[in-house]
C-alpha cells in the first residue's frame, strides 16, 4: 500500500478503480476523484480523509462531479467515525443536490443507506 498518494491532475489513458470501473479523472475536481478511489481502494481511510478534507477545505464547487467528492468525503468521515459529519455533509451538501437535480441520485441514497447502518 502507498502511504504517499497525493492529489495530483491525472492525464492520459482513463484511470479505473479496483473493480475496473473508469473514473472521472479531468481537472483539479478528477485528480481528488482518483486519488479518493485509490486511498478507499488501499483501505487508507484516515489518510483519505485527511487529504481530501485538505484539498475541499476553502474550496466550492457545484454539479455531479463536487457533489460526487462530497459523497466521498462523507464515506472518508464514516470510515474515520465522524457520522455527525457525514449526516452534516448529507444535508448541506448532497441532499439539497438530489432534491432539485439529477446530479446525486446515485449518491444520495447510496450515502443515506450507509448512515442507516
Amino acid at each position: 500500500m502507498n502511504n504517499e498518494r497525493t492529489l495530483q491532475p491525472t492525464v492520459g489513458s482513463p484511470v479505473t478503480d479496483v473493480s475496473g470501473y473508469t473514473v472521472f479523472s479531468h481537472g483539479d475536481e478528477g485528480a481528488a476523484h482518483v486519488a479518493a478511489h485509490r486511498l478507499l481502494d488501499d483501505g487508507q481511510i484516515a489518510l483519505g480523509h485527511a487529504q481530501l478534507g485538505t484539498w475541499l477545505d476553502g474550496r466550492t464547487g457545484s454539479g455531479s462531479d463536487w457533489t460526487h467528492l462530497q459523497f466521498h468525503m462523507a464515506i472518508f468521515e464514516l470510515g474515520v467515525g465522524d457520522w455527525d459529519a457525514a449526516y452534516d455533509r448529507f444535508q448541506t451538501e448532497i441532499l439539497p443536490v438530489a432534491a432539485t437535480t439529477e446530479d446525486a441520485l446515485t449518491d444520495a441514497p447510496g450515502l443515506l443507506w450507509r448512515l442507516a447502518i
